[in-house]
């Protein structure tokens, strides 16, 4: 009883191994056979396939690279009061176009008032020692006077000319015009001044509040020309140089395109073993914003190189395959070794299976996806 027990246990031991095997092996065959389809003709027209061979042709290169829209340093205009003071108005706002000449703040401080006294002071006692040098000129001629009391005449003048001078100067920076300036004119107050056409950036004043000289009241920025600050990481500088064409994005409205070239490569390696690379607008009249990041592709020249269409291309396990005629309806299903891709074209390495003769699906590739991926997941 136990010898027919056990031949009948190992009678089905051999049956369940015979029966996982011979599953196994199906299971392998069909997944080999799952790289190859073939259709018959009404298939193919349904499917909507279009074939096309790989052909050589110039592939332009190209280098991606991320950055900001920034105005250079000469562009970035920062608002000070000469002799600080206390704000007594101001109508910016963050964002505001400014023209030039525009007011921009108006403050008072009592420095104002003894700089434009002094400048009175010095021009009054200017023209009073200019008499008294003519005085003694003439009496020195008459030899009424000694030399060295002329000679101290002159000296008198030449210093307060320079003192003149240099008040006028200060008035000016404190935009008060020397000339126009009297004792009637005489204010605490100054007028700050746009010098460019701008728009706000930042302000940093309000109303009563006492700034020094040092103390940035507000910064404009003059966006006649904004250029693209891009970033290049160490291993990229050397494909890089001046002149190069470039078209970039911004990463908020990739569908709007510009262009641009390359104007200059930095020469030291920054954060993260980077490189700025600094690039000049085309059109400089777009109204862009600064600090709006960009993506950009910088043209590095073209290759004869063998290729197809993009379209023919898809991603499978992250590998990039294409479908491939052998025969007059059989399809096979490859892998392919991209060198380079553009928007339109996939630069590809011939071998056994694919050559410049072979044909390649450019046109209904995911009808073909449906049929041979759905079935094997069935």
């Amino acid at each position: 009883m136990k010898l027919y027990s056990i031949f009948i246990g190992s009678a089905l031991l051999f049956a369940s191994c015979s029966s996982s095997e011979t599953k196994k092996i199906e299971e392998d065959t069909i997944q080999e056979d799952k790289t190859n389809l073939t259709l018959n003709e009404d298939q193919i027209r349904l499917a909507g396939i279009i074939w096309a061979k790989p052909q050589m042709r110039k592939i332009s290169k190209s280098l991606s690279l991320n950055g900001f829209l920034e105005a250079p340093p000469q562009n970035v205009i920062s608002i000070i009061a000469p002799l600080g003071g206390f704000i007594k108005s101001t109508p910016l706002l963050q964002g505001m176009h400014i023209h030039k000449g525009d007011l921009l703040a108006t403050v008072e401080d009592i420095a104002y008032i003894q700089l434009q006294e002094d400048y009175l002071r010095t021009k009054e006692e200017l023209s009073l020692a200019n008499k008294e040098r003519e005085r003694q000129i003439v009496l020195f001629q008459g030899e009424a006077a000694s030399e060295k009391t002329s000679q101290t005449a002159n000296s008198k003048v030449n210093q307060l000319l320079i003192q003149e001078k240099s008040l006028a100067e200060k008035l000016r920076l404190c935009n008060i015009n020397p000339e126009s300036l009297t004792p009637s004119t005489l204010n605490r107050r100054i007028e700050i001044r746009s010098t460019v056409n701008a728009f706000v950036k930042s302000v940093q004043m309000n109303m009563g509040k006492y700034v020094g000289a040092q103390d940035v009241l507000a910064e404009l920025i003059d966006t006649d020309h904004l250029h693209v600050e891009l970033t290049a990481y160490e291993q990229d500088v050397t494909k890089l140089k001046e002149g190069q064409r470039f078209s970039f994005n911004m990463v908020n409205s990739p569908e709007e395109k510009y262009t641009g070239h390359i104007y200059l490569v930095g020469k030291a390696l920054g954060e993260g073993r980077s490189v700025q690379v600094h690039g000049h607008l085309d059109d400089e009249k777009k109204v862009f914003i600064p600090g709006n990041a960009v993506l950009a592709e910088v043209e590095l020249g073209s290759d004869s190189l063998l290729s197809i269409e993009t379209s023919a291309v898809f991603k499978l396990n992250d590998k990039p395959h294409a479908f491939l005629k052998k025969g007059k309806n059989d399809i096979k299903l490859i892998a392919l070794d991209v060198v380079m891709e553009s928007a339109d074209y996939t630069a590809i390495k011939a071998n056994n299976e694919m050559n410049e003769d072979s044909e390649l699906v450019i046109e209904g590739i995911q009808s073909l996806k449906g049929m041979m991926f759905n079935e094997e997941e069935e």
